[in-house]
């Protein structure tokens, strides 16, 4: 399937409004790539379009780029391309954007749109991240091939003290979120590293989130740079969740190797590399709250729009600091004065994610726009009157219908607006509109052959547990769904997504329509987050997962002898939670890459926070009285009441060892237990290959243990043979031992 790029807003319109381009991305299986293709076309096409007759007439879209590459990044989004970051030029006569070399790095390069001559802007040796253009200056973030990463507190040239480094830290090369990232500066054919002294490179964190914003006048940029300590009256700001409290006193806080290391905003001088702000406060990701991430400059102000961060506690009134001890979303910084104000307020319980901001008229007038729980797009404006900033208009600019999003208008005449439309049931495919006529009509669809497939038909699902709480998840029924007939269920446990659903919220483990088309019946449903982080958190989700069964079962819609359980990453905790307190409940399940609630996990994680986060839910360490406790209630004491089948998967040496517990246990006890290890692969698969190993191996494992069907592929006979021999040993009993 070829997916469109929205990581950076989908379809875009050339300065000029002539051209438009737009990323299209698919997966290779016989050489487990990604080919990624740059296409480029004409915007008076589109005009002819909406007016012809012809229902065959389509424009002519020209690829000008295509690159196939394995990917070798680890990447934060599902389904990543391996061209993304596409800019114009100014004069609309190229386009920039990042590509995966064949030595395996991301650069910057640069394609004419006429001949398609493709230059490389960016040296070799360097993996370029992120980069912003203002003018004739490119700034962009790179990690140099080549890094010396010290374990810990060198000793001697053999030795090091790694005293309160968690298990990861003794093997950094796994993990590329360790290795620095530098600034760089492009201007007028000349590249320069910026550094601090003339000799020390300016060190960035090589991980999300991440913000990089040139100034207006091409002398400033701003970043999310590493805090390198933590102030006293940081540990007064209140963190979403009470485990990610920013402790002064505990030196992995700020540890280089730390994912979670706090960020603050900081600006420098693009010529000198000298610092010129930076906001004594932290970014507000470092302590759970997650909205936009970015920087706006006003014009000519020296005035900066920041999101999602906290302010400094110092200098304002006792009254302004109880405001300040939680995040602001959107902040402005008067760069003269150094001095910051809230414009508008961290108001996380109403809106679920601030999506964009920008100045409005002035710098006195900030636009937010927020997607709300019921996928709503709400704009508000907020102007400032003397030191005091309020919501002036409230514009509702979108439906529910997911459709609506990832579109794009003509800047200059608003006569044309480019849109990928897409819902549960359809495909993604590009349409566009003419604002004068109302005329609307599909462009180009990137699979057509989609169109001959059966695909079975997305539902909306409602049911209400026991505790009273509401679930709203996605129900997906087999392409030859015949009424009154009761049908196998997986419950896939990460949440789902408004758009085309063709395997779930995330790739990995997850196969909605491939579980679909043999037969079996599919609920995505979300993650109850109310209660995250305590004793109740996995309690709610098993209420949550059998309150769904019974539904389907009092419905008519399933059979519940047959019911299968995918957990991904976090949930994993919650389905070995439900398998352990209700052993007869699921007939399989699979476990993939994840948090478990396990004693190793936890001893693993010693030195960071997700140690921190298991002794929340249990409100204890696992030592003395204390694993007592544990014993009683995390899934990794509890596994001989487990009689699903249980596939697991691995990805990456940390998560095989995080997960041999679980499968260690299981497997000493002669009980069905599936170890898949995918040794090079990200937290969201990318490789083809990955992939179907990961979703295919997951239609067939339920397919065997829900439906005793096998796949006749003979490269599957020892896969089967291994599960027929698992399911002719006997089941053991719950009692203890």
């Amino acid at each position: 399937m070829s997916r469109f790029d929205t990581s950076d807003g989908g379809p875009s319109f050339s300065p000029n409004q002539r051209l438009v381009s737009v990323v299209t991305s698919r997966g290779i299986l016989e050489t487990d790539s990604i080919e990624s293709t740059l296409w480029v076309f004409r915007t008076a096409k589109l005009t002819g379009l909406l007016h012809s007759q012809d229902p065959t007439w389509v424009p002519h879209l020209r690829p000008i780029v295509r690159v196939a590459r394995v990917p070798r990044n680890s990447y934060t989004i599902f389904y990543a391309p391996v061209i993304s970051s596409v800019r114009w030029t100014e004069d609309s006569k190229s386009l920039l954007y990042l590509g995966q070399s064949s030595r395996e790095q991301r650069k910057l390069y640069q394609v004419d749109v006429d001949s398609g001559v493709v230059h490389s802007l960016t040296p070799n040796g360097y993996d370029v991240s992120l980069y912003n253009v203002r003018g004739s200056t490119i700034a962009y973030l790179a990690a140099p091939e080549k890094q010396s990463i010290p374990l810990g507190r060198s000793i001697n040239a053999d030795a090091f003290d790694m005293t309160g480094e968690p298990l990861a830290r003794f093997m950094p090369q796994l993990d590329e979120s360790a290795l620095d990232r530098e600034l760089w500066v492009l201007r007028n054919g000349k590249t320069w590293r910026l550094t601090k002294d003339g000799r020390q490179p300016i060190h960035l964190a090589n991980h999300f989130p991440e913000v990089l914003s040139i100034s207006p006048d091409e002398n400033s940029v701003v970043v999310l740079q590493p805090s390198e300590n933590i102030p006293l009256s940081w540990n007064e700001y209140v963190p979403a969740l009470p485990y990610l409290q920013l402790h002064r006193e505990d030196s992995s806080t700020t540890a280089r190797f730390n994912f979670e290391t706090p960020l603050q905003y900081a600006v420098y001088d693009l010529n000198t590399g000298k610092s010129r702000f930076i906001l004594n406060a932290p970014h507000a990701n470092a302590m759970g709250y997650f909205q936009e991430n970015s920087a706006a400059w006003e014009s000519g102000s020296g005035k900066l729009l920041l999101t999602n961060t906290f302010l400094p506690l110092n200098g304002v009134t006792e009254e302004e600091q109880a405001r300040r001890r939680t995040p602001c979303a959107c902040a402005v910084v008067d760069l003269k004065l150094k001095a910051a104000s809230c414009a508008v307020l961290g108001r996380y319980d109403q809106f679920t994610r601030l999506t964009s901001a920008t100045f409005g008229r002035n710098s006195d007038e900030v636009i937010a726009r927020f997607s709300s729980a019921s996928n709503e797009t709400v704009e508000q404006t907020y102007r400032r009157k003397g030191s005091v900033w309020a919501p002036v208009a409230t514009l509702d600019h979108a439906t529910k219908d997911a459709s609506e999003s990832n579109g794009h208008r003509d800047p200059k005449n608003h006569a044309i607006t480019i849109e990928i439309k897409e819902s549960p049931d359809v495909p993604p495919a590009l349409y566009a509109s003419e604002q004068s006529s109302g005329r609307t009509r599909k462009f180009w669809d990137p699979n057509p052959e989609l169109s001959s497939i059966k695909l079975g038909h997305v539902t909306e699902f409602h049911w209400t547990d026991r505790t009273g709480y509401d679930w709203r998840g996605q129900l997906v029924k087999p392409p030859d769904y015949v009424a009154g007939q009761r049908y196998p269920l997986v419950i896939q446990t990460y949440g789902f997504s408004p758009g085309f659903v063709s395997d779930g919220l995330f790739p990995t483990a997850s196969a909605v329509r491939p579980l679909a088309a043999v037969g079996i019946m599919v609920l995505q449903m979300p993650r109850r987050t109310d209660h995250y982080g305590t004793s109740r958190e996995a309690p709610d989700q098993v209420v949550g997962f059998e309150a769904a069964i019974d539904r389907l079962d009092k419905e008519g819609l399933i059979d519940p002898e047959k019911v299968g359980i995918v957990g991904f990453s976090h949930t994993c905790y919650h389905v070995e939670s439900a398998l352990v307190s209700n052993p007869n409940r699921f007939a399989a399940a699979t476990i993939a890459d994840g948090f478990d609630g396990s004693y190793l996990q936890y001893l693993y994680s010693i030195g960071d926070p997700a140690a921190n986060l298991l002794e929340q839910i249990y409100g204890a360490s696992p030592f003395g009285a204390g694993l007592r406790i544990w014993m009683d209630q995390a899934p990794g004491f509890n596994l001989y009441k487990i009689q699903a089948p249980l596939r697991i998967e691995a990805i990456g040496f940390a998560s095989a060892m995080t997960e041999w517990e679980t499968y260690a246990s299981l497997f000493g006890q002669g009980k069905p237990v599936d170890l898949v290890y995918f040794p090079l692969g990200d937290h969201l698969l990318q490789k083809p290959l990955e992939r179907l190993a990961s979703q295919q191996g997951n239609v067939d494992w339920f397919r065997f243990w829900l439906k005793g069907e096998e796949d006749p592929n003979p490269s599957k006979r020892q896969q089967y043979a291994s599960w027929r021999r698992m399911r002719e040993r006997p089941i053991l009993g719950n009692e203890d031992k």
